[in-house]
């Protein structure tokens, strides 16, 4: 009976031995894809920072000639800017006080 028992006992042990390896085992492994998929992670958001900036900087770049060219537009022809503004300033004035009289 000793003998059965010892027998159970050191098979237990053995499968306890043999689950420990396997449980890290798949630590280890679980490990590498959690390093892998961070790497990966933080390449994208690199990439993602990378591109981001590119557009930013071709929108100043459009931004910035937008101006400019607004800018010579009107030195050109300011009396047509400043004729356009009186007449949407009296409009919207109009309309505005039109609104309170009723």
């Amino acid at each position: 009976m000793k003998n059965s028992m010892n027998g159970l006992a050191d098979q237990a042990e053995s499968k306890a031995n043999h689950m420990a390896r396997e449980a890290k085992s798949f630590a280890k492994d679980a490990s590498s894809e959690a390093k892998s998929l961070a790497s990966d992670a933080q390449g994208y958001a690199e990439e993602g920072l990378k591109s981001i900036q590119d557009a930013a900087m071709v929108v100043r770049d459009q931004a910035q000639a937008a101006w400019k060219r607004s800018d010579e537009v009107l030195k050109a022809n300011p009396y047509y800017f400043v004729a356009g503004t009186a007449v949407a300033g009296l409009a919207l004035g109009y309309l505005l006080g039109r609104s309170r009289r009723n």
